[in-house]
């Protein structure tokens, strides 16, 4: 939610009907909505139901009870102002923490995939002083990848343990992005081996959030855990909504406030939303989904996902854009109806992509998140779908400027 959209000024007309009271919303743009605030009063009695109840006891003509009507409805309409604009709702109310915490992230990137730094810190792409350089690009967090199986040969199969240089190399780049005020996202990133054979890893991702849970108990509230990226494969929707109740369960045991993000399966797709199952009575929950629509435009030439040879593939119509927008909608439908917030933990194109196309591609998704209140993280920071440049040592300014607006240049002062 960008701040600005707190500085809308709201005209009210109160419209006075026998069974109800009918609100005209008039944005700063123009647009008008009309609310029907019983509906709102019903569904938020214990907030009201006192207030109207009282004053229908006194005389309807009297000054003070007009007087009082009047802010009792304005209150409501404020509060249907919330659930419509913003995206609030009673639920969210209910789970303020992770709410309040998925403000705080706002727009992040992910960083340290797949970087020799795990193995030998000497070796690593990402040098400390780029945790100090994302801050000062805007970004609020991090999401921090990890393959604990790759980086610690043998652990998955039970015949050693997570290494203390690794587990050293973890703190480090909690510890150095929490000094740049930048928040921390724990990120489960072995998603290709649990999606091939989810029963052969099942105890070994257990074992690793037993020990990270254990580890990071004490942190504060701005480090995130992420129970795995993108559930795919034999680790069906289905089988997901088991093992993140098993996984949530052993967080839970050292960690029973810390704010968990999950995603459904099928790579954390929107279409899946309907079927991931979440404890209703956990509201330390941040759900997540990734974007990548449509595929073909944004892994152009992408020789990982088999399409190295298939380049030029424009986008930017206005269907394009409609797809987009329409995707969103449905998530955030979805989130409204079950009260929780969203977070974009993945988007972006490959660096193949026309240029133009990409970052107008970059700035609808950015933009439509926000709009709806949904933190958000770019893939990557480096290598593929490259953000920042590791041998000129600068950003991509196409790219952090279509993800972060640079502010408008100020006006020269006109003379007197």
């Amino acid at each position: 939610m960008e701040s600005q959209n707190l500085d809308r000024r709201l005209q009210l007309r109160l419209v006075a009907e026998p069974a109800t009271l009918k609100v005209l919303v008039r944005l700063r743009s123009g647009s008008t909505q009309s609310l029907d605030t019983k509906k709102h009063m019903r569904n938020d009695s214990s907030l009201f139901s006192a207030t109207a109840t009282k004053c229908s006891c006194f005389a309807a003509n009297s000054p003070l009870i007009r007087c009082l009507r009047v802010f009792a409805w304005m209150f409501v309409v404020w509060n249907c102002h919330c659930s419509t604009e913003f995206g609030w709702d009673r639920a969210a109310h209910s789970s303020a923490p992770a709410f309040a915490i998925n403000q705080r992230l706002g727009r992040g990137i992910n960083i340290l995939s797949l970087d020799p730094i795990w193995r030998d810190r000497a070796r690593g792409w990402f040098k400390p002083e780029y945790f100090k350089l994302i801050r000062d690009a805007g970004f609020n967090h991090v999401r921090i990848n990890l393959t604990p199986f790759g980086d610690n040969p043998g652990f998955a199969q039970g015949t050693n343990a997570l290494r203390k240089e690794y587990l050293e190399t973890l703190d480090w780049a909690i510890d150095s992005a929490l000094a740049e005020g930048l928040l921390v996202i724990i990120d489960f990133h072995e998603f290709t081996l649990l999606g091939e054979n989810p029963d052969a890893y099942k105890a070994a991702f257990l074992k690793t959030w037993e020990i990270l849970a254990e580890r990071l108990k004490n942190r504060p509230s701005g480090v995130l855990f992420e129970l795995l990226n993108e559930p795919n494969s034999k680790l069906t929707p289905e089988l997901w909504n088991q093992y993140l109740r098993d996984a949530l369960a052993v967080v839970r045991k050292t960690n029973p406030k810390r704010v968990v993000i999950i995603g459904p399966g099928n790579w954390n797709n929107i279409d899946k939303l309907h079927d991931l199952k979440l404890p209703p009575e956990d509201t330390n929950i941040i759900v997540t989904v990734h974007y990548y629509s449509p595929y073909d435009f944004t892994h152009q030439g992408a020789a990982f996902a088999g399409k190295a040879d298939k380049v030029g593939i424009r986008w930017g119509t206005d269907d394009d854009r409609r797809a987009v927008i329409s995707d969103f909608d449905r998530a955030q439908k979805w989130a409204q109806e079950q009260g929780r917030p969203m977070y974009l933990g993945e988007f972006g194109v490959f660096d193949k992509a026309p240029e133009p196309d990409r970052t107008q591609w970059l700035k609808l998704v950015a933009r439509e998140a926000e709009r709806r209140g949904w933190s958000w993280a770019y893939w990557q920071f480096a290598r593929d779908f490259i953000a920042f440049d590791l041998e000129k040592g600068q950003w991509v300014k196409s790219v952090l400027d279509a993800l972060i607006p640079p502010p408008p240049p100020e006006q020269p002062a006109q003379p007197q």
